[in-house]
C-alpha cells in the first residue's frame, strides 16, 4: 500500500520537539536544543512507525505496524499511541497522513474495494470518502485544514486528479493545468481553503495552487529548470513550499507566494 503513492521506509522515526533556551547567546542570536521524543509503536507489530502530521497541541498522526499490516494511530503526550483502526472490509491497513487542531486525521486505508482516502474523528470513527465519478476505486486524502476541508487525489472518468472534499458537497475534481495528461495531485491545504500540489502541464510536471475563486494557478519552476517542479504544503498566510529543478538536473528546495 502506498502513502502518496510513495513507497514506505520501513524505520522507526520520531516526534521532534523544540525547546527554546533563553540567556545563551551565539554570534547568530539564541542558541537552541531539540530534544527527541521516542512515540513508540503499536502493539503486535515489528517495532515500526512512522510520524508524518502535527497539529498545533502537539498531537501527532502516522502509522505503525500491527502484524500483517500497518494501522494509522493518533498521539498524544497523555495517552501516547493510539490506533484509530481500519476501512471496513480492508486487509487490516491505513496510513494516517495529515491532523487538524480538532484533532481529526485524514490519510488512506485499504478498503474492499481498493485504497481510499479517509476522514477519522473520535466520535464517527473512520469514514471512507469515497472517490471521483467514473473512476477504478482508489483514492487518497493528504491534508485537512481545521474546517475539515480536505485536500487529496483520487482516479476518476477524467485521469487520475486533485480534489477537494467537504461535508456540505462531497469530494470535488480541482482540474488540472492546461496542456497536460489529464493528471494532478492534491498535497496540502490551508484554512482558506487554498490547495497545492502538482499537475502535468503542457511543459512538463509543474506546481499548482489552487484557490477556490481563481481556479489552478502554474507556480512556475526555478531558474534553468526542466520544466519540472512540485509543491507540497501551504499556511495560512499563502506561502507555498516544494522543489524544483535547476540547471544540472538537480532539485531544489523552495519557498514563496
Amino acid at each position: 500500500m502506498a502513502h502518496g503513492e510513495e513507497n514506505l521506509t520501513r524505520n522507526k522515526l520520531y516526534r521532534l520537539g523544540l525547546v527554546w533556551t533563553v540567556g545563551a547567546l551565539t554570534c547568530a542570536g539564541f542558541s537552541q536544543t531539540y530534544s527527541l521524543t521516542d512515540l513508540g509503536d503499536l502493539a503486535g507489530g515489528t517495532d515500526f512507525s512512522t510520524a508524518s502530521g502535527i497539529n498545533d497541541s502537539g498531537q501527532v498522526t502516522g502509522w505503525s505496524n500491527v502484524g500483517p499490516g500497518n494501522n494509522a494511530f493518533i498521539w498524544d503526550a497523555l495517552n501516547g499511541m493510539v490506533s484509530i483502526g481500519d476501512l471496513p472490509g480492508g486487509s487490516n491497513d491505513s496510513l494516517g497522513v495529515g491532523i487538524n487542531n480538532a484533532g481529526h486525521v485524514v490519510g488512506t486505508g485499504r478498503a474492499s474495494m481498493g485504497d481510499r482516502g479517509f476522514r477519522w474523528d473520535p466520535v464517527n470513527g473512520m469514514i471512507d470518502l469515497g472517490d471521483l465519478s467514473g473512476g477504478t476505486n482508489a483514492s487518497y486524502a493528504n491534508g485537512i485544514n481545521n474546517f475539515g476541508q480536505i485536500a487529496g487525489s483520487s482516479d476518476g472518468a477524467a485521469g487520475f486528479r486533485a480534489y477537494r472534499w467537504d461535508s456540505t458537497n462531497g469530494m470535488q475534481d480541482i482540474g488540472e493545468l492546461p496542456g497536460g495528461a489529464q493528471s494532478s495531485r492534491a498535497a496540502g491545504i490551508n484554512d482558506a481553503g487554498q490547495i497545492v500540489g502538482s499537475s502535468d502541464a503542457s511543459g512538463g510536471l509543474r506546481a499548482f495552487l489552487w484557490d477556490p475563486g481563481r481556479g489552478m494557478n502554474d507556480l512556475g519552476d526555478l531558474d534553468g529548470g526542466a520544466d519540472f517542479s512540485l509543491a507540497r504544503a501551504i499556511n495560512v498566510t499563502g506561502w507555498v513550499v516544494g522543489g524544483s529543478g535547476v540547471e544540472g538536473g538537480e532539485l531544489h528546495s523552495r519557498a514563496g507566494r
